[in-house]
């Protein structure tokens, strides 16, 4: 007797139909646009009113879920991170190497948050979590880089604000440009 080779029907998943209005993430479908290349596309619109055009795959696997603009983008951070603040410092006053070290006079190699910002920011994750920082960047000193581990181990070792004393650590002295030696 002959096996009989008969097909075998594969079972798919029921075609799910979506509609304009249905969401996804900050996406929300308005039209089905024609096929390219058979591909679907969809008119959407994003939460700030920007339209934009997306494949119905990428927005049921959650892959497109905003516009790409940094403000609807969900992984975007409103407030800047440890190293974002530093960056802003070096932009708006300059390199610390410029300065002289408020501590001990010497040239300075970094800038140091002072700890007195009452709207201080603490690194939430990654290898600086647990280290405080400041966005406004008057409560940054220039200090060279034994100064600052010292300043900052004195913080931590005392769990306390800087206060000028006789280790002249948080001195509001006026900080000058670096000079060379050769040309003072």
């Amino acid at each position: 007797m002959a096996e009989s080779t008969r097909a075998v029907a594969v079972s798919r998943r029921p075609y799910r139909r979506h509609e304009p209005g249905e969401v996804f993430g900050r996406v929300t479908l308005v039209a089905r646009l024609p096929k390219v290349n058979g591909n679907g596309y969809w008119l959407c619109v994003c939460e700030c009113g920007r339209e934009l055009r997306a494949q119905i795959g990428q927005l049921t696997s959650g892959r497109t879920v905003s516009c790409g603009k940094k403000a609807c983008n969900p992984a975007f951070k409103a407030v800047p991170t440890y190293l974002g603040a530093h960056g802003r410092i070096w932009r708006e006053r300059g390199p610390a190497r410029n300065r002289a070290c408020v501590d001990c006079g010497k040239r300075a190699a970094e800038w140091s948050y002072d700890g007195t910002d009452p709207e201080e920011l603490v690194e939430p994750e990654g290898p600086r979590a647990g280290l405080p920082y400041s966005l406004d960047a008057s409560r940054y000193q220039p200090r060279c880089r034994s100064c600052h581990r010292r300043f900052d181990h004195t913080r931590r070792r005392n769990n306390i604000r800087p206060a000028c004393g006789p280790c002249n650590f948080g001195s509001t002295r006026a900080v000058g440009r670096w000079e060379d030696e050769e040309s003072a």
